[in-house]
């Protein structure tokens, strides 16, 4: 039986997809368990950020990942069972879970744009122009490992 997808069921799924599938090279590092501490110390020394401004983002920092853990833990467990699902396949089952995983992935996306926007506030504006330019070589660089992998991935199945 083939199973009919609506369009917007398609497009979640899809997208859902490509946030599990990328979120190891999109997500900041806090977000996938990284060192936020590490993280706060490098912008305090490349923004200059006074001993408030630190303290005020730790703040924000630790109020997000407090409010992400949760949800990224149920990613983990969205991602196990689908996985779980190569030797017997069922579509019912993986769009739901997809689903849930596009709607787990928004969260965790709306919250970590909600404390980028409210560290982002904290800053001066020449701060603010080192934030966005520490924010684009980092980009750069997940681009650049995304391509690297990518590579690699190609040149395995050759």
């Amino acid at each position: 039986m083939k199973l009919r997808l609506s369009k917007w069921q398609g497009v979640l799924a899809a997208a859902s997809l490509i946030l599990v599938g990328t979120s190891s090279w999109a997500q900041p590092d806090f977000a996938r368990g990284g060192q936020p501490g590490k993280m706060l110390a490098y912008a305090t020394k490349e923004l200059n950020l006074s001993d408030a401004q630190q303290a005020q983002a730790r703040q924000r920092i630790d109020s997000l990942m407090q409010s992400i853990e949760v949800d990224r833990a149920r990613l983990s467990e969205l991602r196990d069972e689908l996985e779980a699902m190569r030797a017997n396949f069922d579509d019912g089952k993986a769009i739901t879970l997809t689903d849930e995983m596009g709607q787990v992935g928004a969260r965790v996306a709306y919250e970590m744009a909600k404390a980028e926007a409210s560290i982002y506030a904290l800053l001066s504006p020449e701060q603010q122009e080192g934030f966005d330019e520490l924010k684009a070589r980092r980009e750069a660089r997940m681009l650049k490992q995304r391509h690297r992998h990518q590579e690699r991935s190609e040149g395995e199945g050759q």
